[in-house]
Formats: C-alpha cells, sequence, structure tokens
C-alpha cells in the first residue's frame, strides 16, 4: 500500500530514485557471505554462543565496513546511479540493514522466530509511517530514504533489545570460532 501511495503522489522520479538507491543496499547485502546463517547455525547449537556471537560480529563488521566505505568512496558514481546526492544516506542504509538482517538472525539463532517476525512487521509498519508523513511534509525522496533509515534504526535497536532478553551475551571468541564460522 505504501508503494502505491508513493508512486501515485511522488510520481517514477522519486520513487524510482529510491528504488535504485534500496536496489542497491539489497545487492550489497550479498556481502553477508552466508556468515548470518553460519551464525544462527552455531548459535542454536547452544554450546559457546557468546563466542559465536562475539566471532560473528567481528566478520560482519569487517564485511559491512568495506562496502560501506566503497559507497562513500564512489559517491560520484553512487550519485549518477541512483539519480541523486543520496550515497551517504545509501551507505547509511546498507549499514542499518546490516545490523537488522543480523540481530534478526541472532534471534533466529535461539529459536525466537516469532519474535523476529514481530520485529519485522514493527519495523515495516514504522517505516510506512514515517515515509509517508515525511511525503506529507514535502521532502519527496529524501522521505522515502529518511523514513526507511528511521525504521531500520528503530527497527535494529528493538531487534538487538530482543536478543539481549534472550540471555546471550558476547564473549572471547578463539581462533576455532572464527574457523567454524567460515567453514
Amino acid at each position: 500500500l505504501g508503494t502505491l501511495y508513493f508512486a501515485n503522489v511522488l510520481g517514477p522520479g522519486p520513487l524510482g530514485t529510491f528504488a535504485l538507491g534500496i536496489t542497491l543496499v539489497k545487492w550489497l547485502e550479498l556481502t553477508d557471505f552466508g556468515t548470518g546463517g553460519a551464525m544462527s547455525k552455531r548459535i542454536s547449537e547452544m554450546e559457546e554462543e557468546g563466542a559465536y556471537l562475539t566471532a560473528s560480529i567481528i566478520f560482519r563488521a569487517v564485511l559491512v565496513a568495506v562496502p560501506t566505505l566503497a559507497l562513500l568512496l564512489f559517491r560520484d558514481r553512487v550519485t549518477t546511479y541512483v539519480g541523486g546526492d543520496f550515497a551517504v544516506l545509501v551507505a547509511a542504509m546498507f549499514a542499518l540493514t546490516s545490523m537488522y538482517t543480523f540481530a534478526a538472525r541472532g534471534l533466529l539463532g535461539v529459536n525466537q522466530a516469532h519474535v523476529k517476525n514481530v520485529s519485522d512487521t514493527i519495523e515495516r509498519i514504522l517505516r510506512v509511517l514515517f515515509q509517508a508523513g515525511l511525503v506529507l511534509a514535502g521532502l519527496s525522496a529524501l522521505a522515502l530514504y529518511w523514513g526507511y533509515l528511521v525504521s531500520i534504526l528503530l527497527g535494529t535497536l528493538l531487534a538487538i533489545a530482543f536478543l539481549y532478553r534472550t540471555g546471550i551475551r558476547p564473549a572471547r571468541p578463539e581462533r576455532r570460532h572464527f574457523r567454524s564460522l567460515y567453514d
């Protein structure tokens, strides 16, 4: 419904600019290289969950930092591709989306799929509400980017809070934890 509303109110230009930005974010999410699934699997085994969590955080931090820096370094190309000066927003969207996905994978690892689904639903509802409110305020394409950023930030905080409530805590990983995730 949000997309239909935005297409009708904003037209193809602003919606297309956002669509290209979000598509770039989704493509960059492939840089996960399966580490989220590996973390979820290792944590679900309920042995040394904290060490696997920490090793996964380190892996993911590197895998998010490199593309985020690339987006900023090649800002002019990103601007040309998406059709507006949104490279910093696209980089922030990628980083936050990656954190959200990571926390959601952690919830799956501790058998909290129902909580992950609630978090997903809340995030999506907030996204449409924030975007619609900002569109009404006249921000055009910026409304879509900022609405996404605010909702994914709140969704990330919510997912992390839910994950924290499960009792899993970071612990010092050893080389074997990294190797296990890599394998």
